[in-house]
């Protein structure tokens, strides 16, 4: 395959390394490797995994495994740090060359017109790298300030929106209607997405904890508007 023609793995590493691994917990390896055995991943990451297997020519056209891929899912940790190593130094030319005292701009231009994948694929390497047991330049880490600082931000919408509700911010008021609605928003974002590939009894769990959230979400609504007119005359 043409260096030039090559996607570079912007999976998880951890999804990565975790499936690739499970491949093997009966100690037997797949005759071929394919999508049905990845059936706890979403449509996305089944791609992007099966992308690093061939980026990294673990798997040939037909999904069969190389002995590299063998060695990597049944081999031991420190096998697993020594394969992955020489993988990184094979397929990473330009990275390596730059790992040492490059910056995480560098790094990412180093992978060439990728789009929007440049961040993660750089994310992919240097984790890789780590490890694997190989040296990242002091500059390189320094890329960890980004992703903290989008934590940051996200930290402080839900704190805007948690203010509001709790009556703790700065300018306490009632809790409103567009309050209730970003409030219930925030909930259901948490939520994995429902699947129709999910199996009968799958779904069905879905469908009982989604009501059970929205049950939760009436509770605290319900709670929030006071005693019924009922109960105040009651008092």
């Amino acid at each position: 395959m043409d260096d030039k023609t090559r996607t570079p793995p912007y999976v998880s590493y951890a999804t990565f390394k975790n499936n690739l691994r499970a491949f093997a917990t009966s100690g037997i390896v797949p005759s071929r490797i394919d999508l049905s055995l990845l059936g706890s991943l979403s449509g996305s990451s089944k791609a992007q995994f099966m992308s690093a297997l061939r980026f990294f020519e673990l798997i040939n056209a037909e999904g069969a495994p190389s002995p590299v891929f063998k060695s990597l899912a049944i081999g031991t940790e420190p096998e697993w740090k020594s394969s992955m190593a020489e993988l990184l130094k094979r397929f990473y030319p330009a990275q390596n060359a730059i790992l040492a005292s490059g910056t995480p701009r560098q790094l990412q231009e180093s992978f060439g017109d990728i789009g929007g994948i440049a961040k993660p694929a750089s994310r992919f390497f240097l984790l890789a790298a780590k490890d694997a047991g190989i040296a990242v330049g002091p500059h390189l880490c320094k890329g960890k300030g980004a992703s903290g600082g989008q934590a940051r931000k996200v930290r402080r919408r839900l704190s805007d929106i948690a203010s509001p509700i709790s009556g703790n911010g700065p300018e306490s008021r009632p809790v409103s209607e567009k309050t209730d609605e970003s409030y219930e928003k925030m909930l259901l974002g948490k939520f994995p997405q429902f699947d129709p590939s999910w199996d009968a009894e799958r779904q069905k769990a879905w469908f009982a904890a989604y009501q059970t959230l929205l049950g939760m979400r009436k509770t605290d609504t319900d709670n929030s508007r006071g005693p019924n007119p009922v109960e105040r005359g009651n008092q």
